[in-house]
C-alpha cells in the first residue's frame, strides 16, 4: 500500500510517500524514532531528538499513484 505521511516540528513540515508499512512499523511511538524518519527521508541534517512528543503526525493517508510511480517504487523495493 502506498502512503503519504506528514510530520511537523517547530513550524516546519516534512512529507514523504512510498510503501511505508514496513518503514513505519514501530517508528511513530516517540520523537527519537520520528526524527530518524525525517533524517532518512527528508532532511539528513535534522537533529537526533530524545524521546518525547514534540514531533506531531499531521497526516497519514493512502495515495493512488500514477502507473509510472508504482513501477519506480516497485523497482526501488527490489534493489
Amino acid at each position: 500500500m502506498l502512503r503519504s505521511m506528514t510530520l511537523s516540528y517547530s513550524g516546519q513540515t516534512y512529507t514523504f510517500a512510498g510503501v511505508l508499512d514496513r518503514v513505519l512499523k514501530g517508528r511513530l511511538s516517540c520523537d527519537c524514532m520520528k526524527s530518524s524518519l525525517i533524517r532518512e527521508f527528508c532532511d539528513p541534517s535534522f537533529p537526533k531528538l530524545k524521546c518525547g512528543n514534540k514531533i506531531v503526525l499531521v497526516s497519514l493517508a493512502d495515495v493512488q499513484p500514477s502507473f509510472n510511480r508504482v513501477r519506480q517504487w516497485d523497482q526501488a523495493e527490489q534493489r
